[in-house]
């Protein structure tokens, strides 16, 4: 269960993870995928579970990318082939201008709720970077909607290694020129906080048990010593 104990010393690094901690993207893909499906191929008989199609296209791109290690591709094509992936197995048949649209809207997640007021108060505690698989070009779009709260964005592109490979973390410390114990990853998955914990990060777990569109069998198997139910608990006023 969340705990406010041990929360982050002041002026240290905060490392965010982006998809699921800080960006909805169950409930802005799930939207996008059925408002696409009705305006591109408006067929009464095409009745998928959205929420669904959206978990799976997730799982896909999670597949493809986690722990890689100068693959030949970037996030920007995993969202592209895990989509094509998807509809092939769910039978789902798409034009490829739907596909565009689908792939453009995950520019347009929606944020959490607590994101934006804990953000204006973090800022003025931590340096905040964000440290996510997303490419440099979808890092500085992500910026340009949240206003200048991020000190720098790493993207595991620049590294040529993907979380959740332990270099991957060790390349984010050199580059922000800090030990990894000055470092404190916050994410909302076992797998990112694990990883990052085995090399010497701080962990800081924000729960978000309706991240993949419910909270039925949210369990996290780590307990890390920080813990918050929302970010407005690990920027108190």
């Amino acid at each position: 269960m969340p705990t406010t104990a041990g929360i982050p010393v002041p002026g240290t690094v905060l490392a965010f993870d982006v998809m699921g901690t800080l960006l909805n993207w169950h409930a802005g893909m799930s939207a996008q995928l059925a408002s696409t499906a009705a305006a591109f191929c408006p067929d009464p008989h095409l009745t998928p579970d959205w929420n669904e199609v959206a978990r799976h296209y997730r799982q896909h791109c999670l597949d493809r990318i986690r722990g890689r290690v100068e693959p030949a591709f970037d996030f920007d094509d995993v969202l592209r082939d895990a989509l094509s992936e998807t509809l092939l197995e769910l039978r789902i048949t798409l034009p490829a201008s739907a596909h565009a649209e689908i792939i453009a809207a995950w520019d347009r997640l929606p944020f959490w709720p607590d994101v934006a007021a804990a953000f204006a108060r973090l800022q003025q505690r931590y340096h905040l970077v964000a440290f996510s698989v997303l490419t440099r070009r979808a890092l500085e779009r992500l910026a340009e909607r949240t206003g200048p709260v991020w000190h720098e964005l790493l993207s595991c592109a620049d590294f040529g290694v993907y979380k959740t490979h332990p270099d991957a973390y060790r390349r984010a410390a050199a580059a922000l020129d800090v030990p990894p114990t000055a470092i404190t990853m916050v994410a909302c998955h076992d797998f990112d906080l694990s990883a990052a914990a085995a090399v010497g990060f701080n962990t800081a777990r924000l729960w978000r048990p309706r991240e993949w569109g419910s909270d039925q069998g949210y369990s996290p198997a780590s307990q890390p010593p920080a813990s918050f139910a929302s970010l407005t608990e690990l920027a108190p006023d």
